[in-house]
């Protein structure tokens, strides 16, 4: 089965004030470390960009990693969602979502998660505070629910829909959305 990995980094940061994607942990950006976690597991990576394209985009140049443009990255994460899922090749039977904000996912997660998938061949995600949520990976057949998820929403409105599998992750409540998190999860 192939599985492919879409790293969803369009967004503003619009509370951090500048570009988190580009924000330093240990030692690299976010943006980098999220690549860093999932290419030892799949080697198809897609990254979907928007705002500061091209900075951020330069900053993960020559890494082994397709970059889709997201020019209607202002009409929010679903229609990063969707440009994502359009580019996958007909042959991926399943898509990990994963955000870049997420430093304190392990690879340990990430390859649980593959496993699951890869033994159960149903939705599997990760769960933290009674929520389902990113990290997850969908199989095919649901590729055309994920492409319709309205603009301003997330995967996570389809988990709450669908059979899946959780994997209990309470790390990943631990995203980075303004400098006061950042500042939390870097000490």
């Amino acid at each position: 089965m192939k599985i492919s990995a879409l790293i969803l980094a369009a967004g503003e940061s619009k509370r951090m004030g500048k570009p988190k994607q580009l924000l330093s942990f240990n030692g690299k950006t976010l943006l980098s470390h999220a690549i860093d976690s999932i290419e030892p597991i799949i080697v198809d990576i897609k990254v979907v960009l928007g705002a500061n394209y091209n900075k951020i985009s330069e900053s993960i140049n020559g890494r082994a990693v397709e970059i889709i443009r997201n020019n209607q990255w202002s009409n929010g994460m679903g229609s990063s969602l969707a440009k994502g899922i359009e580019s996958l090749s007909k042959d991926s039977d399943g898509v990990l979502i994963m955000l870049c904000d997420q430093p304190l996912i392990t690879k340990q997660h990430l390859k649980s998660l593959v496993d699951h998938f890869l033994k159960h061949q149903i939705t599997i995600c990760s769960g933290y505070s009674g929520v389902s949520g990113v990290p997850a990976i969908f199989p095919k057949k649901l590729f055309p629910d994920l492409m319709k998820i309205s603009e301003d929403k997330g995967a996570g409105i389809l988990l709450t829909q669908i059979n899946k599998i959780v994997i209990d992750c309470p790390w990943a409540t631990k995203d980075i959305d303004s400098m006061e998190d950042y500042q939390s999860i870097t000490k």
